[in-house]
């Protein structure tokens, strides 16, 4: 059914999605996460990963130390190794760093590329491998002389580079500069709004999407989504939700159509480093044509967008919202690197958390935690309360909630076993027994000595059939009751 599934950490996104985008141009079929996963159904994630996987004859994973460290990327290539086979897997190393290998010893003999920025040299490197005609690269024409649209925002100049674009008189989409150009025969437009962001919660939650792990940060890109096409004419479709980074810095775009009809609109919020100022800057892209054709321009858009600039602001919070981006401790997590730091706090809230769920009031443990994670760049703190908040969704019934949960506390803090166990026991109590294996074994890996591990793994290859692994960890079992 796909040609190929691309696995990849959210931090390498930009590249996952340019390969991603010059195969579907070249006629392939891909399944890529931001094309995939979309609006409705968003609570089967994991089973459309999984489906996706099982349905593609060739794998393509993004990896370094980080995308080793990665728990739901670990679930993808062990699927990947499982259904495709190292031999029909493409490791670009992006760079090339010890841990994935050593996680993952059948990736020794995979298809082995280190990127090194060109992308055209990996993408001929997958053609050679697999026989596909992956077509070239557009060839854009350098101008004579670079041109600058400059405006206003906010009583603050914006510029952006127009060089090759055609000014309009009259907007496609309302408000703002609009360009067009041509592109192999192709018209290709792009609108400019703008205007303040008055409410500092939405700029710093969109700040730090990047702190959230990859799964989290979709489910708020989709949350994203759904508020700004809540009033999408009929006959418009969501096709694609899009991370976009900018400086370091955190932003999203959306594609949708009406069949003939290619839209991306990307939102960038900017903070002016004199001012202080919000501003939020849309860029709406039309392209008439295929999925095919819209693929092949979509780095066009992507170039234009990132030669936004305000006031050369510095994309990010302002100074006084992050203090602590100088001289951080060596052992802070970079993605917590704008969480506010009050542990005295955070210590509180998480003690009246404690005392509430002691009490049986679920909700107001479940609210109250939630602010510990505002106030705590602390590892072992977070994925604590992380699997806190799992148990607390869990015994509400919630198991959505429980699982997400549970999953950002094993990602927080590779020492939380127990949620990767409990993980386990919820798509046990679903019978998806494969699913629940992955996990367990990972449990496993982090503490041999955890009885409750064993007794689910033997669940599991009971279920599966596989009644000599079920013995196997049944051993381990007797073994630690003489102990």
């Amino acid at each position: 059914m796909w040609d190929v599934f691309i696995s990849y950490k959210s931090k390498n996104v930009d590249t996952a999605r340019s390969i991603a985008d010059r195969l579907i141009s070249s006629g392939l079929s891909v399944w890529f996460a931001e094309y995939q996963i979309l609006l409705a159904k968003r609570h089967r994630f994991q089973e459309a990963i999984d489906h996706g996987i099982r349905k593609s004859k060739y794998g393509i994973a993004l990896t370094n130390d980080d995308y080793a460290n990665s728990d739901y990327c670990g679930l993808e290539i062990k699927q990947l190794l499982q259904h495709c086979g190292p031999g029909r897997i493409f490791e670009i190393m992006i760079p090339e760093e010890p841990l994935t290998l050593q996680k993952y010893a059948q990736l020794h003999t995979a298809m082995r590329h280190l990127y090194t920025g060109n992308l055209d040299k990996t993408l001929q490197f997958i053609a050679e491998k697999t026989g596909w005609r992956i077509l070239p690269g557009w060839e854009s024409i350098a101008e004579p002389v670079a041109k600058t649209f400059t405006g206003d925002c906010l009583g603050k100049p914006y510029h952006i580079d127009v060089s090759g674009w055609k000014m309009l008189e009259r907007s496609f989409h309302g408000g703002g500069p609009c360009y067009v150009r041509q592109v192999e025969g192709n018209e290709i437009y792009w609108n400019l709004q703008y205007g303040e962001e008055f409410s500092p919660q939405v700029y710093e939650a969109r700040f730090t999407l990047a702190q959230q792990n990859d799964r989290a940060l979709y489910n708020t890109l989709l949350d994203y989504a759904n508020h700004y096409f809540k009033d999408l004419m009929s006959g418009w479709r969501v096709f694609g939700i899009h991370l976009f980074f900018l400086m370091n810095s955190s932003h999203f775009a959306v594609t949708y159509t009406n069949q003939n009809i290619w839209k991306r609109r990307y939102s960038i919020i900017l903070i002016h480093p004199q001012t202080g100022k919000a501003a939020e800057f849309l860029f709406t892209f039309e392209v008439e044509g295929n999925f095919k054709r819209y693929c092949r321009l979509t780095r066009i858009m992507d170039d234009l967008v990132k030669s936004l600039n305000w006031g050369d602001s510095i994309q990010g919070l302002p100074e006084s919202l992050h203090k602590d981006k100088l001289n951080k401790p060596s052992q802070r997590d970079d993605r917590l690197s704008r969480v506010i730091d009050d542990q005295p706090l955070a210590n509180k809230l998480n003690a009246e958390g404690l005392g509430y769920a002691k009490q049986g009031r679920l909700q107001e443990a479940i609210d109250t935690w939630k602010k510990v994670l505002d106030y705590s760049t602390l590892i072992e703190l977070r994925g604590a309360v992380l699997f806190n908040l799992g148990r607390a969704y869990e015994k509400l019934g919630d198991e959505e909630n429980a699982l997400r949960c549970y999953k950002d506390s094993g990602e927080t803090n590779p020492a939380q076993f127990n949620a990767l166990c409990n993980i386990g026991s919820i798509y046990i109590k679903k019978g998806e027994y494969q699913v629940a294996l992955d996990y367990l074994l990972a449990a496993v890996e982090r503490n041999s000595q955890d009885y409750l591990t064993l007794n689910n793994l033997v669940v599991c290859y009971e279920k599966l059939g596989n009644y000599l692994e079920a013995e196997h960890w049944r051993n381990k079992q007797q073994d630690m009751k003489k102990i």
